[in-house]
């Protein structure tokens, strides 16, 4: 596919035949390719026993090419750092997640398949195989990848720093993995209790999380993506409430609450997988324009999908399957109807998955192509704008317009902070779903075992701590509710919000001049004849006085000749910050009911 691509850039245009040649011939030439090849002829030839002297040597070679290669990813990756920020980040994330948690779940279960259908090893062998396979896709990419895309200058910065980051990922999981693994068979009973804890103390932890969302998108659901998103976390609540409610109650099986208990665990992890879904093809269309009435009708057709299709399936899972057995004999209680449960859940998953993916895949290009003629339309403009210059400066590019009307429509649309968090929620979520999808595969064969513990542990941190993922992409963003809060409490007990004076070189002349005269021949004498000891609410104040009190000494000590020019010259004193009011929430007036006090300088 490198060379298939290589060929077309070069935008020449041969045969069929000869580009085909041309491609053979360039992969066979390829030295990884070639040596590779090599080597294994060489095995045969010296029936997988080649001499000593050969093997030294070229082992020799080959610990220099692992060495250069991860020298080279390294001088790549100088300067680079900071550029994994925002958007950047998207993509090597995606490949991290792939690589980390798809490609060991895909080769475990193609061992299993094929060893199962076409091997001739016992159960256990098999089982070992499997997980080995598994371990084995958590290994970091092998530095020949950098080589591949150095040769055919594919996204160099992109594949390094992917490279790095999945080494720093996959240490800790490739650890906690092998020692999981080492448990080949697991006794049910001992693990139920545990799991069940988890599951609650995750929950607990992630409702908090959610209210505080909840409170924070209050003031964004004018925006149809922030709409979603608060209805996603809604029903993250709805998963954890029901969760709670199963933990903390001892009902009995067939007790009403317990039906009410399932209904809104099963029935919200649904609606999470839905909305997900909706958020990645609300993000899809967003770049076209729609209005209020739109976006409120297609608010209301999310709803009935992701919260009437969920309950409808539970309640056909109710009425359809048996009682809710929690036997302590079966391993995982998130599927308490089994096998159909697992199924139905499978659907929704794979679903929304694809759903996603798609969405996601398909937004990423409908923005480079609005943006990328857009930048190229601005660039030639430039050079006509400039070429034009000497002749007129005055004249106005009806394309520059064009170009500057589009981008900014495509500003407006979204800001590009939002739609970077909006997308790393939905890796996450695709993240998530793809592991739940894979303890619902594996709960459907009934397979138990240190890895299927790993995988319900996972299953548990990505679904109920989701509401904590979010509130980490979204921001915490405390003053929004801090403020209104403060606010209110300024208003209730100081009678308003502080008020912010000008700084003393933001003053003018005069001004500074007056309060520097007052400071140095009046402020002791003022300060002695007018303030006084006051009591407000629950505290005293000492060296207080009204705003009459010193208009009125201003013009008996004949200062200002009258009171108007007091008052002049007293707010000059409060701009210039030689006194204030008691709370710092009032200008100055000329009244008696409201407290100033000098301050002190």
């Amino acid at each position: 596919m490198m060379e298939l691509g290589k060929e077309y850039n070069r935008h020449e245009t041969t045969r069929r035949s000869a580009l085909m040649g041309r491609i053979s011939r360039n992969i066979i030439c390829n030295p990884v390719v070639f040596m590779t090849a090599l080597g294994m002829i060489a095995n045969l030839v010296f029936n997988h026993d080649p001499p000593k002297m050969i093997t030294t040597f070229l082992g020799t070679f080959g610990n220099a090419f692992t060495a250069t290669a991860l020298f080279l990813l390294g001088l790549r990756m100088v300067g680079n750092i900071n550029k994994l920020r925002g958007e950047a980040l998207i993509l090597p994330l995606l490949l991290i997640a792939a690589k980390l948690i798809v490609l060991p779940l895909v080769i475990r279960e193609l061992t299993s398949i094929f060893l199962g259908k076409f091997g001739t090893v016992n159960a256990d062998d098999s089982l070992a195989f499997s997980m080995f396979g598994f371990l084995y896709g958590m290994i970091p990419s092998a530095p020949a990848v950098f080589v591949y895309a150095s040769a055919y200058n594919l996204e160099m910065d992109l594949i390094a720093s992917s490279m790095v980051l999945c080494v720093f990922f996959s240490a800790p999981i490739m650890f906690l993995t092998a020692k999981i693994i080492s448990v080949a068979k697991l006794d049910p009973s001992n693990n139920i209790t545990a799991l069940k804890g988890y599951q609650f103390n995750v929950s607990i932890l992630a409702i908090p999380a959610s209210l505080w969302i909840i409170l924070v998108m209050l003031k964004k659901l004018k925006s149809l993506p922030f709409k979603v998103v608060f209805c996603l976390v809604i029903s993250q609540v709805i998963s954890c409430t029901g969760v709670l409610l199963e933990y903390l109650s001892e009902t009995p099986q067939s007790h009403p609450l317990t039906y009410i208990q399932l209904m809104l665990s099963i029935a919200g992890d649904m609606s999470c997988y839905i909305w997900t879904a909706c958020l990645a093809f609300t993000l899809l269309i967003m770049h076209k324009p729609f209005t209020d009435e739109f976006q409120n009708k297609i608010i209301y057709f999310y709803m009935i999908i992701s919260w009437g299709v969920p309950i409808l399936l539970v309640s056909v899972l109710m009425l359809t399957c048996q009682p809710p057995l929690f036997i302590k004999s079966d391993f995982d209680q998130n599927y308490v109807y089994g096998t159909p449960e697992a199924a139905t859940l499978t659907m929704i998953l794979l679903s929304s998955i694809i759903c996603t993916i798609v969405c996601l895949v398909l937004h990423q290009r409908q923005k480079h192509k609005i943006i990328k003629p857009i930048v190229y339309s601005e660039s030639i403009n430039d050079v006509q704008s400039t070429s034009k210059q000497s002749i007129d400066t005055h004249s106005i590019d009806t394309d520059d317009l064009k170009q500057g009307l589009l981008y900014e429509t495509e500003t407006n649309i979204m800001d590009n902070n939002e739609y970077i968090k909006h997308s790393l929620l939905l890796i996450m979520q695709a993240v998530a779903m793809f592991v739940t999808f894979s303890v619902a595969i594996w709960r459907i064969f009934g397979e138990t075992n240190g890895l299927y513990l790993e995988l319900a542990y996972s299953e548990t941190s990505l679904m109920r701590g989701q509401s904590i993922f979010t509130l980490l992409i979204y921001g915490i963003n405390y003053q929004s509710i801090n403020r209104p809060i403060v606010r209110a409490w300024n208003k209730f007990w100081w009678g308003g919000s502080p008020i912010e004076c000008p700084s003393w070189e933001e003053l003018p002349y005069d001004t500074r001049k007056t309060c520097d005269n007052f400071m140095f021949k009046h402020r002791e004498k003022c300060l002695a004849e007018i303030t006084h000891l006051t009591r407000w609410k629950l505290w005293k104040y000492k060296k207080t006085f009204t705003g009459s009190e010193l208009v009125t000494w201003l013009v008996e000590n004949n200062i200002c000749s009258s009171r108007d020019d007091a008052l002049g010259y007293s707010i000059k004193l409060w701009n210039g910050q030689v006194l204030r009011h008691l709370n710092c929430t009032e200008h100055f007036q000329d009244v008696s009911n409201i407290l100033y006090t000098f301050n002190r300088r």
